[in-house]
């Protein structure tokens, strides 16, 4: 979604306004949650939170790494979004 964006931004009319909408659906447990996502979980050695009184079973434990890296994921797109807003002089 992020290159198509910036594609976009790139080569738009630059005489006309413009809107940009961004949805991601990487947070959403539908991908991230699933045997061979294509965002792998953060590594074992990361510690993620869990609410209290929560069990820490591998198998809770394995879901919470896996949406943190959705989430990292998404920052990162993010991250890249506003980079080429700043690129562009749109920012």
């Amino acid at each position: 979604a992020v290159d198509n964006a910036l594609e976009a931004l790139a080569s738009r009319d630059l005489s006309r306004p413009f809107y940009l909408n961004i949805a991601s659906q990487e947070p959403h447990a539908c991908l991230w949650n699933q045997v061979g996502t294509r965002i792998p979980a953060m590594p074992d050695s990361w510690t993620s939170w869990m609410p209290s009184g929560m069990p820490r079973t591998p198998a809770l434990e394995l879901a919470f790494r896996r949406f943190a890296a959705a989430v990292v994921h998404l920052d990162y797109g993010f991250g890249r979004l506003l980079d080429g807003l700043d690129s562009l002089g749109l920012r």
